[in-house]
């Protein structure tokens, strides 16, 4: 397994080139996926993003600003987020049902939310200067 070292952690994270061709099935069912309409159109180009809440020096509605901001683009989106904030990410693409999918599910659940314990995280958040 190739590895990363990120010098001011010390941490060895999986390099993308290993995250991406592992054998290991996503971590969510094809039934758990929603798409806005039965008709979705084919783009020559997709947006994949993702919004999961997570401590941070911003306040929940500034990221809700800056979601509500990227998701009103016109182009095709991929969306990653937690169960409870499927219903507000289907608000804010309501203007692009035909392009979007949404894939519910939690941020433990992806490699990122599984490198680090939540001290890990809370540490990095008490450290940042700006906070």
């Amino acid at each position: 397994t190739k590895m990363i070292e990120v010098q001011s952690t010390h941490a060895k994270l999986p390099s993308a080139t290993n995250l991406l061709q592992r054998p290991n099935p996503p971590p969510y069912d094809d039934s758990d996926i929603i798409k806005l309409s039965p008709d979705l159109i084919t783009s020559e180009n997709t947006v994949v993003t993702a919004y999961f809440r997570v401590a941070s020096k911003f306040k929940p509605d500034k990221y809700t600003r800056w979601m509500s901001n990227m998701l009103s683009l016109q182009d095709a989106m991929i969306i990653f987020t937690s169960p409870d904030l499927v219903d507000q990410i289907q608000q804010m693409r309501q203007h692009a049902r035909n392009r979007t999918v949404i894939v519910p599910l939690a941020l433990q659940d992806l490699p990122i939310g599984k490198l680090h314990t939540a001290d890990f995280w809370q540490t990095q958040l008490d450290r940042d200067p700006e906070r």
